[in-house]
């Protein structure tokens, strides 16, 4: 794994959000988490999820099983899948989106952003937890919510902002050139 965040420009850093070009599903370094958005039908075939399935196999046939769990997969739950024990890289499959596009042509908005707050908070908690024991994570993403689900990216960034970098969790995200 290419360590590239130093090579790559920062478009800016406000307030520990930072971005990026790169894509944001191969990890910019050690001890990070890569957070997606997922669907509430257990359906995976378009978008960052395509780049997720062909280097972690895993995280799509671990979401599929979740999908069929009744209890957990829920609207503002995560699933945290470890993609690499060694060097600490984890990908988050995060319960926020209630359905999903039919068409390109369709705009409605899929993203629950009540269900991003909670899976935000979900994550913060696990974050701090891995800092408890002295590992230091870095969360990167794409521009979650503002794809396919149809959210508004200024709305996904405040609660960024307001659920994760406020506690100093640094954030990555990755805009693709």
């Amino acid at each position: 794994m290419k360590k590239i965040l130093q090579e790559l420009p920062e478009t800016y850093d406000r307030d520990g959000l930072v971005y990026t070009v790169a894509d944001a599903s191969i990890p910019l370094q050690e001890n990070t988490i890569i957070i997606h958005i997922v669907n509430t039908l257990g359906k995976w075939g378009k978008g960052f999820v395509l780049s997720l399935s062909k280097k972690y196999p895993n995280v799509k046939s671990d979401y599929l099983d979740w999908s069929k769990d009744e209890k957990t997969f829920e609207l503002g739950n995560n699933q945290i899948v470890t993609v690499d024990e060694n060097k600490k890289i984890f990908v988050v499959n995060m319960l926020a989106q209630n359905g999903i596009r039919s068409s390109y042509r369709d705009k409605s908005c899929y993203l629950d952003y009540n269900s991003l707050r909670s899976c935000l908070g979900n994550l913060t908690n696990f974050v701090l937890e891995q800092r408890a024991n002295s590992i230091e994570l870095t969360v990167q993403m794409p521009r979650i919510g503002a794809g396919l689900a149809g959210g508004d990216w200024n709305k996904v960034e405040l609660l960024i902002l307001e659920e994760l970098t406020c506690y100093g969790i640094k954030c990555i995200v990755c805009d693709l050139e």
